[in-house]
């Protein structure tokens, strides 16, 4: 891992074959799950239960607001489809 870059250690708890990538589902050490996107360069792919350490570079970290009152946005609602004149429609339930 280089020096400068981010990282988290977890375990696999699920891993999706997409075609071009493969989406892992980490349980963090803290107890987070993640949702991490690899792309398939290899036939080498995570199992579940694989110890592993996730990296990237600083520049391409971003965070999302959480709004008053403490409820977590979804990002897929920041900027979908849904949204018109900058207010997102209703969710389905």
């Amino acid at each position: 891992v280089p020096d400068r870059h981010n990282r988290l250690s977890g375990k696999v708890t699920d891993a999706s074959f997409t075609g071009v990538s493969t989406q892992y589902l980490v349980m963090t050490t803290w107890g987070d799950e993640w949702i991490i996107f690899e792309q398939n360069r290899s036939a080498d792919l995570h199992q579940l239960g694989d110890e592993v350490v996730i990296h990237w570079a600083p520049e391409h970290t971003f965070g999302l607001e959480i709004p008053a009152g403490g409820r977590r946005c979804r990002p897929s609602r920041l900027r979908s489809p849904r949204h018109r004149r900058g207010r997102p429609l209703p969710h389905p339930a």
